[in-house]
C-alpha cells in the first residue's frame, strides 16, 4: 500500500509541477497538458494491472468499483477547483 502511495504521490507532484511550469510558459497549453499527463496516469496504471498478479486477498469486481468512483470523485473535486481559481489565460 505504501508503495502505491507513494506512486500516486510522486506522479501527483510531477503532474502538478509540469502543469505550473506549462502555466508559466504558455498558459493556453495548460489544460491539454494536466489532461493529457491525467491519461497518461490512467494508462500507465491499467498497464500495471493488467501485468502485475493480483493478491488472493483482493476481489476484482469491488476493487474495479472503487478505482471508479475514487477516479470520478477526484477529477470532480479537480473541476471544482479549477472552476473557483478562475484564472485567467490571456493578458489584460
Amino acid at each position: 500500500a505504501l508503495l502505491g502511495g507513494g506512486a500516486v504521490l510522486a506522479l501527483s507532484a510531477l503532474t502538478g509541477a509540469t502543469t505550473a511550469l506549462v502555466w508559466d510558459r504558455a498558459r493556453e497549453a495548460a489544460l491539454p497538458v494536466s489532461v493529457g499527463l491525467f491519461v497518461l496516469k490512467i494508462a500507465v496504471f491499467a498497464v500495471l494491472l493488467g501485468v502485475l498478479p493480483r493478491p488472493g486477498w483482493v476481489r476484482a469486481d469491488a476493487a474495479a468499483i472503487a478505482a471508479l468512483v475514487t477516479i470520478l470523485v477526484w477529477q470532480a473535486a479537480e473541476v471544482l477547483v479549477f472552476a473557483r481559481t478562475r484564472r485567467g489565460i490571456y493578458a489584460d
